[in-house]
């Protein structure tokens, strides 16, 4: 059972650390997604992916978290982390392809 206060917790955390002010729910919705395991993280991404891929800000947004859970589960559960990684690199790749001018500028200086 997800302990939503914890999640908060950590989101917060992360907000300061990177001085970053999230605008979605993607982290809390990931961690919900974490307890169905790999197939739950990659339906939701999916769903995630294909509403907010054309918003810049959600699309960045969603390769942080994305990022970020890579982090979380680094060598605390391979599984979780490989899934994470590899939707990372789906994300970040279209975003490097598809993102132009001050687009991708933004982007990259928020990711960086």
């Amino acid at each position: 059972m997800i302990d939503l206060r914890e999640v908060l917790e950590q989101k917060q955390a992360l907000e300061r650390q990177f001085d970053f002010h999230f605008e979605s729910t993607f982290w809390e919705e990931f961690s919900i997604a974490d307890g169905y395991g790999p197939d739950g993280i990659r339906e939701h991404y999916n769903l995630v992916f294909n509403q907010w891929k054309d918003n810049l800000r959600f699309l960045t947004e969603l390769v942080l978290v994305l990022n970020w859970k890579i982090y979380q589960w680094y060598q605390v559960d391979d599984t979780l982390g490989m899934t994470y990684d590899a939707l990372w690199q789906k994300a970040d790749s279209y975003a490097l392809k598809t993102l132009k001018g001050d687009n991708l500028h933004y982007y990259l200086s928020v990711l960086d």
